[in-house]
């Protein structure tokens, strides 16, 4: 005859419980993940290409009344 605890126990309960361990762990992470992400504020990088250093340093290029200088500044020129 099965004692009262073998007669309860669930099939499977085992296994069961091992996945929903993997899965809770997995959303707790990305859930950890996103609000590390939401949370630390960007940083601004100043990204400064070779091009523009003081050795590169060119002219503006004057196409009729628009010149374009190696920064990628637009200027209109007076006429």
């Amino acid at each position: 005859m099965k004692s009262a605890f073998e007669q309860r126990k669930v099939h499977g309960t085992g296994r069961f419980s091992a996945w929903a361990l993997i899965i809770g762990l997995a959303i707790g992470a990305a859930s950890f993940g996103l609000i590390i992400a939401l949370t630390i504020p960007e940083r601004e990088v100043a990204v400064r290409p070779a091009a523009t250093s003081a050795l590169y340093q060119q002219p503006a290029t004057k196409v009729g009344l628009v010149s374009l200088n190696n920064h990628g500044t637009l200027t209109v020129n007076d006429a």
